[in-house]
């Protein structure tokens, strides 16, 4: 065994409360942040779940697996009392039995057969058939989870001839862009593709990419930063190893030993408690629907996946935190050698903003292209470039609170502000550590607040006018209007007499509505009339899909800034607990040690949060115009709900501060022998 691992039992037995103390400090800002992590890559994990149970739905043609066609299929898009419906219609070619069963189905639909979804078939069984059922025939089974993408999804696979489905046309593609108001394409087939990518679920997994990277990487952060809680304590206690004749490698060892052991604590717990989480999520409806439970847990290699990033980095962390003592022990355990933060760290961030506008230029002018000369898909490096971003806080964070400490110092004319200025240049990354949480949940606050005003401008471009149109020839014109019986009106394009085609605007609502489409249905082959509004149930879902998930994410954020603060400023009295004995045996008050603490905790906080809330607002206003909303269509965000970010945040750090009294009072008291005036 190393010996640095062998000296791990002897130091857990003889400081246990100070191993315990980090042990369990560092466990819990872990769960934490694997926690909301978890979640976050569960829900992405869940979007790509969803992606086999739609693709199959888009013919893909026979001709390019160089196989024989034994069915025709055709995509279309349905609707009833606002909701959409999918429906795939099926002919064989040949003996109904060569028909390979679609996903979810136990065997392909016969003429006049259909196979529905059970959100489908129920509301099929609460309304009279010639509102709905009459248009997919007699319904013989329902569809499996393998072949519906959600629980409320409406799904409809819908047995034809060859002939009601017409001629073959061209290639489907699983990217093609339904239209509301006709079929797809009419596609030979030979089997059902599940290896494609359905474009509207590519555009919700491309945010929800974004959605990771904005709780995901600030986790990442508070894993790190949770390595280095009680950091000075940490140090001091190697550097005393290190004099005693420990080698260098031996005490880093140990240090990440025990770190190890507190992250792995908390890495199980935070992500068994995420898998469990997610079974009370499933009823957050996005993209249309409610979750299929094992769509949305977190996936076992996931899982391994995030508790092995986790183990590294508190391991790389506690090792970089130590490289003082292996050098220069004698100064650590003298604390004569202060932490320092230079200015070339800002050059770390500009460089993270350089390239996200780089990659957002090129997203929009779509400059790179690939082998098929077709362009390249840039969200992935936008996010990519959006994450640089948010972990360049880690580098700048500590220079700008450096920069408020000496302000502080050279403004102090009363003792609290004094003690805080030099708390802070004494160790700038350790008191940015206390606030960095908060920082990064105000970056995210910010994007969200230049986000959401453009989200919701687009929902009000356009409002429904309440009439149901389609293009018919005259008989099938007349026979809709006889079924409709009350007020419609057709207007005639010039010259059109006989057969030629006129367009049809009926003006009706509610079951009178449905009826008018299912009886069309029948006279357009599959292909219902389409009420004006239908054309906005993509926008108005995505709308509410957008809130829903900006909520979600801001109140990750919160959650991981909340309790990593009270975790930080917890450390922060255990690492200042020599000095704060010191203070008090001085004669200093602890009233006056918690307003510097205070202190030290919301100016640097106050800074740094203005600072990444307008970094945020810019990174969501080049990301929303790298995903291709033009300049001229953004939205201003709102002053007041920016501020009050900026004034969530300060507040978040004055709790924080409050919620560890209790740690000062007892270091205080400790240093006394008894209770301090003022406690």
């Amino acid at each position: 065994m190393s010996p640095g691992l062998r000296l791990l039992p002897l130091l857990l037995r003889r400081s246990p409360r100070q191993s315990a103390g980090a042990i369990a400090l560092c466990a819990v800002g872990v769960a934490i942040a694997t926690l909301v992590a978890g979640v976050a890559l569960g829900a992405y994990h869940g979007f790509g779940a969803r992606q086999p149970k739609v693709v199959w739905r888009s013919p893909t043609p026979a001709t390019e697996a160089h196989l024989s066609p034994v069915a025709l299929q055709r995509r279309s898009t349905d609707w009833f009392d606002g909701r959409r419906i999918d429906r795939v219609d099926l002919a064989a070619l040949g003996p109904a039995g060569q028909v390979p069963a679609p996903p979810g189905l136990r065997a392909a639909p016969t003429p006049g057969t259909a196979w529905v979804s059970p959100a489908l078939a129920e509301l099929i069984a609460s309304h009279p058939s010639d509102q709905l059922g009459d248009r997919f025939g007699q319904v013989v089974g329902r569809i499996g989870a393998a072949g519906v993408a959600h629980p409320d999804e409406l799904v409809a696979v819908v047995g034809a001839t060859p002939d009601q489905l017409g001629p073959a046309t061209s290639s489907g593609s699983p990217t093609a862009v339904l239209a509301p108001d006709r079929p797809g394409d009419t596609v030979p087939v030979a089997s059902f593709d599940t290896t494609g990518a359905d474009r509207d679920l590519m555009m919700y997994r491309s945010f929800a990419l974004v959605a990771v990277v904005l709780v995901v990487v600030p986790a990442v952060v508070l894993i790190g930063s949770s390595a280095r809680l009680t950091a000075a304590r940490r140090e001091q206690r190697m550097a005393a190893l290190r004099l005693a004749g420990a080698t260098s490698g031996a005490v880093r060892l140990l240090a990440v030993a025990e770190t190890t052991i507190g992250a792995a604590i908390g890495a199980v717990i935070g992500i068994g408690s995420a898998m469990a989480v997610s079974g009370l999520l499933v009823d957050i409806a996005m993209a249309g629907g409610r979750w299929f439970p094992a769509d949305i847990r977190l996936p076992v290699s996931s899982a391994l996946a995030l508790f092995v990033v986790t183990i590294a980095v508190c391991a790389a962390a506690t090792a970089v935190s130590l490289r003082r003592v292996g050098s220069r022990p004698l100064g650590v355990a003298a604390s004569a050698e202060p932490a320092s933060a230079r200015w070339p760290r800002v050059l770390g961030m500009l460089a993270a903003i350089a390239l996200l506008c780089v990659t957002t230029v090129a997203a929009t002018a779509q400059t790179f292209t690939g082998s098929n000369g077709q362009p390249k898909d840039m969200s992935v490096p936008m996010v990519a470039a959006l994450a640089t971003v948010i972990a360049s806080l880690a580098l700048v964070g500590p220079w700008v609170t450096s920069l408020v400490g000496r302000i502080m110092v050279r403004s102090a004319r009363r003792t609290p502000l004094l003690l805080a200025g030099r708390r802070v240049l004494e160790d700038p990354r350790a008191a940015y550590r206390t606030v960095s949480a908060v920082v990064l949940a105000g970056l995210t606050a910010g994007f969200l607040a230049g986000v959401m005003p453009t989200v919701q401008a687009l929902e009000r471009d356009g409002l429904p006018s309440g009439a149901a149109t389609a293009v018919l020839d005259r008989p099938a014109a007349d026979a809709v209007l006889a079924a409709a019986g009350e007020e419609r009106r057709v207007d005639t394009q010039p010259g059109g007499e006989g057969s030629e085609p006129v367009d049809l605007v009926v003006l009706a609502s509610g079951p009178r509505l449905e009826r008018i489409r299912t009886a069309t249905t029948a006279i357009r082959g599959g292909t219902p009339l389409v009420a004006s509004d239908d054309d906005l149930f993509g926008d108005i879902t995505f709308t509410a899909d957008a809130m829903r998930g900006s909520f979600a994410v801001l109140a990750s954020g919160l959650l991981l800034a909340f309790g990593a603060s009270g975790v930080a400023a917890a450390a922060a009295v255990v690492d200042q607990r020599r000095l704060i004995g010191r203070l008090v045996l001085c004669g200093t008050e602890v009233s006056t040690l918690q307003q510097a603490r205070r202190l030290q905790t919301v100016l640097p906080l106050a800074v740094a949060t203005i600072g990444s809330v307008a970094i945020g607002l810019g990174s969501s206003f080049l990301l929303m115009v790298g995903f291709g909303l033009s300049a001229a269509r953004l939205a201003s965000p709102n002053v007041g709900v920016l501020g009050l970010i900026v004034v969530a945040a300060i507040a978040m750090g004055v709790a924080s501060a409050s919620f560890s009294r209790p740690m000062l009072v007892a270091a205080a008291r400790s240093a006394t022998g008894g209770s301090p005036a003022s406690a």
